[in-house]
Parts: structure tokens; sequence; C-alpha cells
């Protein structure tokens, strides 16, 4: 799990760098890597690619480790208080100040660590169940879901895609930032789902899912998205957050399963995040950019798949 642009901002109005201008992807150039969804497809048409974003994957994991700390805390100085509370009848008046003085300083000391928990809490719960990259091969514009619940729309051609190094150390990402007219400065920057190593075959693969959709439509990537993620309108199950979850060890059945025990509570945490959290919606104008045929044999989504009739003899 990678929060790099969650809970520290990416750097902006500063000049692009020497790596990224060395690591630039173009987008009318194709990759070594092999086009790939990996598992990040919401809706996918003719007209626009909509993908999750790098944190809905292991969305809750935050929430259950900064509540884990804050039941913690308050389960440590609910017993000092209980235990000095029975203790209380029997003891002196030097006692009793020593008890108040120390329950006082545990207080002092864990206020820091609640504030903290409760910032990364908030970074993640409250907020939105995901944050949604909208790809527009008719417009040739990308659409961004920014944390804040505004929005970025930026030409395609336009963007400064980079390979950038990811928080998690020894993991690179694929950035793409929104430069000034003299192309020089940083402005925005937005991320792509999906993080690897260097040396991983799965590091550029959605980005040429992405490059390839763009740049040459939906017939070849069909095959790619048999699965979507039915979260455009609605908040996912539980059922359906388990499972998603279990998809992140998917190329590893084994561990999947060792792993189960442990993500079936983390999935339940999940569905409680979820439910703190509003869905993100386009703005008008972005709607309607992004006009559909119900007709579309490129569809994928919640929706089944168009099937053209069969013509009689």
């Amino acid at each position: 799990m990678d929060y790099a642009g969650l809970t520290a901002k990416y750097k902006v109005n500063r000049p692009l760098s020497d790596a990224e201008k060395q690591h630039h992807l173009p987008q009318t150039k194709a990759s070594s890597a092999k086009p790939l969804a990996q598992t990040s497809v919401i809706q996918m048409n003719s007209t626009y690619l909509e993908c999750s974003d790098k944190f809905y994957p292991w969305k809750g994991l935050m929430t259950a480790f900064t509540g884990f700390v804050i039941w913690l805390i308050g389960y440590a100085l609910s017993s000092v208080a209980i235990i000095s509370i029975t203790e209380w009848p029997g003891i002196n008046a030097d006692q009793r100040q020593q008890s108040i003085l120390t329950f006082l300083a545990m207080c002092a000391m864990s206020a820091p660590v609640i504030l903290l928990a409760l910032w990364f809490l908030k970074k993640e719960a409250f907020r939105y169940t995901h944050y949604p990259l909208r790809f527009n091969r008719k417009t040739g514009m990308v659409h961004v879901f920014r944390l804040d619940g505004t929005t970025l729309s930026v030409p395609w051609r336009e963007i400064h895609f980079a390979l950038n190094p990811a928080q998690m150390r020894n993991f690179w990402e694929v950035r793409g930032h929104v430069l000034s007219e003299d192309r020089s400065t940083v402005l925005e920057t937005f991320v792509l789902p999906t993080y690897a190593s260097w040396e991983s075959p799965y590091l550029l693969a959605q980005w040429e899912f992405v490059r390839h959709y763009m740049e040459k439509g939906p017939a070849q990537l069909l095959e790619q998205v048999q699965y979507t993620l039915n979260i455009a309108d609605r908040r996912e199950t539980l059922w359906f957050g388990f499972r998603r979850l279990m998809a992140i060890f998917s190329s590893a059945p084994l561990l999947a399963l060792l792993m189960s025990p442990l993500l079936l509570p983390l999935s339940i945490v999940r569905w409680i995040t979820m439910r703190t959290c509003k869905i993100p919606q386009w703005p008008e104008e972005v709607e309607a950019q992004s006009q559909i045929s119900p007709k579309d044999r490129y569809r994928r989504d919640a929706h089944p798949p168009y099937v053209p009739p069969r013509q009689q003899n």
C-alpha cells in the first residue's frame, strides 16, 4: 500500500525534474509492456475509459490501523481510571494525588498520538469511496476527480506522463504532470492506479492499457476487461470489498488463502469506511461529454454487454 499523494500531497509549482524528463512516457510511443487493466476498470466503452485510483484497493487499511491505535489508547486510559477508582477508598491523599497526576500525564502523552491518528483517519474515512480517472478518447480529454471533490480536466496530449518513485521503497508509479504554458513548471500531478518495482512487468502495463485505449481505441482491449468494478454510482457490498482485497493477491492463490483470515475483518472495516464516504459525481459538463450508445459493442461496466440481434435469413 502506497499513500503518496494522499497523506502527503505531490509537490507542485516546481520545475519539471531531470528524472521526469528522462523517464518521460510519450503518449504516441508504445512501451515494451503488454496492456493490462489490473482490476482497475470501472467503465470502458467507445467514448471513455474510467479507472479507480491507486488508494482504492487498500481502502480501509488506514482506518483499521488508526482505529486500533485509538482503541488501544482508550483501553489503556480507561483501565488506569477504573483501577484508580477501585483503589480510591483505600489509599491516602498523597497516593490519590499521584494517581491523578499519573492519569493526567498519560492523557497528555496520548493526546498527540490520538490527534495524529484522527488526522490519518480523516484522510481515508468521511471522504469519497474512490477518486476516479476518466479518459475520454472522443474529446481527447482526461478528467481527474481530486481528493477535495473538485475535478481537473486537461487535454490528453498536453500531459507529461513520467515514471516517478513511489513512497514505498524501490517502487515506482506513473504520474501525469500538468505543465505550465512554457512546459517546464509542474502545476498539478495525478497518478495512475498501479505501482510496482522497476523490474516488474506490471509497472508499465496499466500505462500501456490507458495509452492504447486513448491512441487506438478499445477494440483490442476487450479481453483485458472481463471484470469491472461496480462502484460508479454505488457503494460496494461487504462481499465485493472482501473479493477486491483478495484480488490483490490473485497472482499468489496460496498467499491469498493464508491472508483470508486477516482480510475478512479488514473487509468489515472497509465496508464501514465506505459507508462514511460519499460517492463521487462528475460535473454535468463532464457527463455531457461522456454520452454513450446503449448499442456500444465495446461497453464494459455493470450492465450486460450489448449483443447485436441475429440476422434472419
